[in-house]
């Protein structure tokens, strides 16, 4: 901390990454069922990744471990949707 008390570049960053390991997206399906993501970096590369292969090998649903450790089938469309989600509260994160 400076002694003006604003935080510094690097400690601005250091919360800006600790906020992006936190993020969670929420995607509700037509019944009802919340379906609640881990959108950090590393999420959304699995996301990306399993969507891709789950619908290049036609895959309708796969087991998806969910943000509360639970785990629920999910389609390649919601993992997408999950992924862009998280992206985009990444990229709110990003310029603060």
């Amino acid at each position: 901390m400076r002694i003006d008390h604003r935080l510094s570049t690097e400690e601005l960053k250091q919360e800006r990454a600790k906020k992006v390991l936190n993020i969670t997206v929420a995607i509700i399906r037509a019944d009802g069922t919340e379906l609640v993501f881990d959108g950090d970096e590393e999420s959304q590369k699995r996301l990306d990744r399993f969507s891709r292969a789950a619908s290049a090998n036609g895959y309708t649903e796969i087991p998806w471990k969910m943000a509360d450790n639970s785990t629920m089938m999910v389609t390649p469309d919601e993992m997408i949707q999950a992924m862009y989600l998280a992206a985009a509260k990444q990229g709110e994160l990003w310029f603060v």
